[in-house]
Formats: C-alpha cells, sequence, structure tokens
C-alpha cells in the first residue's frame, strides 16, 4: 500500500521545477565551532504566525468552521564522512527504507551514485550512533522554513568550474551535458497530505544553479545585473512520502567513484586533501495555526 501511494505521489510532481524556480534561498551555514559530538536534534523553538506560537499538528484537532495556516519546518544535518564511508558500505543503508519511489526511479538514482533512505524514529539511535562514529565534527543545522508547496535550496558544492556530467536516464541511456560555472545544489519541495498534514511529501532534484549576466533597463540607463538560472537534472527528481517520527537521508552511492557521475559531483569533494563525501539527514515537521474569523 505504501509503494502504491508513493507512486500516486508521483502525479503531483508536475508544478516542482516552477516551485524550484522561484526558490533563490541558500543554505543557512551554523558558526564553526570546536570538534565536538555531533548533535541530531532538531529545534526545539515553534514558528511563529503574527507573532502568535504555532502548534505542531500532531494531536491537533481543527476546530469545526475554521481556517488553518500550515507551516513546514526541514531541520537539515549535512553530515561530512571519510569517502567510501556512506557509498561503499551498507553499514548505514540497512536501517533504511530504500522503496521510496518505483523501481525505474531507484534504478536511475544508484546508476548515478544517489541513495535515498527512509528512515524509522525507533532506529534513531542507531543511526545517530553510527553517524557519530563516522565524523567527529559537530553538523551545522539549517532550519528551512517553507509553506505547503513551497521550495528551498541547499547548497552542496559552492563555485564550481565548468564541468560535464554523464547522466543515465529512465531509458538506461548514459548522456553528457556541459555546464557553466555555478553551484551544485539540491532543491527540496514539500507538500503536505490531505488527508493527514502529519505526511509530508518531500520533491527533491539535483540542480545546477547558474548565474547568468542580463542587461537591465533603469531610470538611469541600463546596467549589467547577474541573476540565477536553474538547470535541474531532471532524470534525478524523485518523491519520497515522510510520515510523522519518519526521517530522510540522502547521499552518494557505490556509481558515485564514477568522476562525472552527479552522485559525485553533488555529494563528493576533497578538503585538504583528503577525500569526503555529504549525507543529508533530513527531518520535516508540520505546524497549524488557526486564523482568526473574517467578518462578513
Amino acid at each position: 500500500m505504501r509503494r502504491k501511494n508513493d507512486r500516486r505521489a508521483r502525479h503531483v510532481a508536475g508544478g516542482l521545477i516552477v516551485a524550484l524556480a522561484l526558490a533563490a534561498a541558500g543554505c543557512v551555514q551554523g558558526e564553526a565551532t570546536a570538534p565536538s559530538p555531533p548533535v541530531f536534534d532538531p529545534p526545539t523553538g515553534v514558528p511563529t504566525l503574527g507573532g502568535q506560537p504555532m502548534r505542531p499538528v500532531s494531536g491537533y484537532t481543527r476546530t469545526p468552521g475554521t481556517n488553518c495556516a500550515y507551516i513546514i519546518r526541514l531541520t537539515v544535518f549535512p553530515v561530512i564522512v571519510p569517502a567510501g564511508a556512506v557509498s561503499h558500505s551498507e553499514r548505514l543503508w540497512h536501517y533504511l527504507d530504500e522503496e521510496i519511489a518505483d523501481a525505474g526511479t531507484s534504478a536511475v538514482l544508484n546508476r548515478n551514485g544517489l541513495r535515498v533512505g527512509r528512515g524509522r524514529q525507533a532506529d534513531w539511535p542507531a543511526v545517530a550512533g553510527l553517524l557519530r562514529e563516522l565524523t567527529g565534527q559537530t553538523p551545522a543545522r539549517q532550519e528551512q522554513i517553507l509553506r505547503p508547496g513551497g521550495a528551498v535550496s541547499i547548497v552542496l558544492a559552492e563555485s564550481q568550474p565548468t564541468q560535464r556530467l554523464f547522466v543515465f536516464d529512465q531509458e538506461g541511456c548514459l548522456r553528457g551535458q556541459d555546464y557553466p560555472p555555478g553551484d551544485n545544489v539540491l532543491m527540496l519541495g514539500a507538500r503536505l497530505n490531505s488527508d493527514d498534514p502529519a505526511d509530508v511529501t518531500i520533491h527533491a532534484v539535483p540542480v545546477v544553479r547558474i548565474m547568468t549576466p542580463r542587461v537591465i533597463s533603469t531610470d538611469d540607463g541600463v546596467r549589467l545585473s547577474r541573476e540565477p538560472q536553474l538547470v535541474p537534472v531532471e532524470p534525478l527528481e524523485f518523491i519520497a512520502r515522510v510520515e510523522e517520527g519518519q526521517y530522510l537521508i540522502i547521499g552518494p552511492g557505490v556509481a558515485a567513484r564514477r568522476e562525472t557521475s552527479p552522485g559525485r559531483r553533488f555529494f563528493a569533494h576533497t578538503d585538504s586533501g583528503l577525500d569526503k563525501e555529504t549525507l543529508l539527514v533530513i527531518t520535516p515537521e508540520v505546524f497549524v495555526a488557526e486564523l482568526p474569523a473574517v467578518e462578513p
């Protein structure tokens, strides 16, 4: 039944690229800290609306006749680990459900060096313990607030030179494309389940964000502006349903060892001569607020 629901969710992905084009927010970097055991707890506060705190949607019962506003908070932990610790090991992935999409989409992701898994709250102590073992650095927690249907960006590889990506498409064909200098970004969109607002559907697609020069006319004449152009790697778009208490993990797979694979270009890098890879731990939370009644 879950797989059937995930397939149904794919039909609502048509507006994702449009939402991504409107999302220009970069990632929020945390302050540098001394090495310490990683902390993966979500923030304890709640968003506010009109100066009033919102409430978690879990356990909320809507008052008949009232209108509600929903907010989705995505807590993202970019975890940096030694190369191969995630892509060439099953120690992490065996805790996760990787059947989040249809078989065709999963095959495309794997061929291109990406792995996506959905975790259960019951397994989180073991998963968090493994992540603490793999890295001694505290990850910089990113908090992204968006409305249902909105999108945010997670910068994975900033200021990349001209690059060539070879991508396996849905037919299994390997196609190459050159990209101008830019940022390699993972775009995330989020929607709510109309039957159960505590369930979130995450839409994700890797994107090369290119700063394109543009001439703009003003009252003082013309000036040169640089605007972001988002070029999605469309064969790698995927959808994952994340229920209350679950989390999503996105990282490199075995095929990321291919130099021109998206998995390597987006989720691997070299730091001080050491090869490393990035793992994203994403936890969605939904908050609700009742809107005041409008006088007729």
